[in-house]
């Protein structure tokens, strides 16, 4: 897997002073996969301002990768290797003994096909070290711009998993709706919920085998959290799909949207219901 750096432009000259911000720069104009620039963003808030080299204490495992990205730890996995190869990462991957240690991999990011040495000119030439150069310090092993080992995973990733090499980019429609869930759930008062391959998944099946369009969804998503039963009860888009039905019709029972006029009975159960939670208001302030 290669990927160009197409739409970076780095004018000669360029020293490491805010390489950091450089860097994110020609990341956000590249052409790279939405999971790569969300991969390189991330690795990039905890990089320095000046060598855009991430410090010990800063470096995130592949779990943590996983968890601030919302993508899979085998995901994560390919896109740094993508990045490495593409020139986009400078990896440094401990030796058995240094893994003994409890030391983790290593990230310096790059501008691909640009010198990195501090204070050095960028000639628009990347130079590679040798293949299994020592950095200093014991027990690192360098892997180049270009290598293809690699690395261990010291994160315990699904072992023998048969990857999907293609990487297929977010839809648009999909990304819109789940961040509006998480939204409106963290507006309520609950701790914001990661946006997972499950939930994308769930989002796209209401949207192209249930037939629902966005904006059905993004109204059922705003009527739900504003309910005071079913705010506590949908926390999720794998729940919102599989109660979306019953969500259209309490929807429709409470606003008397259901084609015809509410009956007798449905007029009581609204207002029992109104009256159920007139209470609750009040026992909650």
């Amino acid at each position: 897997m290669a990927w160009s750096s197409t739409g970076c432009v780095h004018s000669g000259g360029c020293m490491t002073e805010g390489l950091r911000w450089q860097i994110t720069k020609a990341v956000r104009a590249s052409d790279l996969p939405a999971p790569a620039k969300l991969v390189m963003l991330v690795l990039a808030d905890v990089a320095e301002v000046g060598t855009a080299e991430i410090p010990e204490k800063f470096t995130p495992s592949l779990r943590v990768l996983a968890r601030e990205t919302g993508l899979g730890e085998a995901t994560v996995k390919r896109h740094l290797k993508a990045l490495v190869d593409a020139g986009w990462i400078e990896r440094t991957v401990p030796d058995g003994k240094a893994q003994g240690r409890m030391e983790r991999t290593r990230y310096r990011l790059l501008l691909p096909g640009l010198s990195t040495d501090r204070g050095s000119e960028r000639t628009g030439v990347q130079s590679e070290p040798p293949r299994g150069s020592e950095r200093s310090g014991p027990g690192l092993t360098v892997i180049p711009t270009g290598a293809q080992s690699e690395p261990p995973d010291t994160d315990h990733p699904d072992q023998g998993q048969t990857e999907d090499r293609s990487l297929v980019l977010p839809r648009a429609d999909v990304e819109h709706i789940c961040r509006h869930l998480a939204a409106r759930i963290e507006g309520n008062g609950s701790k914001r919920p990661n946006v997972t391959k499950r939930w994308r998944d769930s989002a796209r099946l209401l949207l192209d085998r249930d037939g629902r369009t966005v904006e059905q969804v993004v109204k059922a998503i705003d009527w739900c959290q504003t309910d005071t039963f079913w705010r506590a009860n949908i926390l999720s888009m794998p729940t919102l799909r599989e109660k979306y039905d019953q969500l259209r019709l309490a929807a429709q029972r409470k606003n008397g949207t259901n084609g015809h006029k509410p009956s007798t009975t449905d007029q009581r159960v609204a207002a029992a219901m109104a009256l159920a939670e007139k209470f609750a208001e009040k026992e909650t302030t």
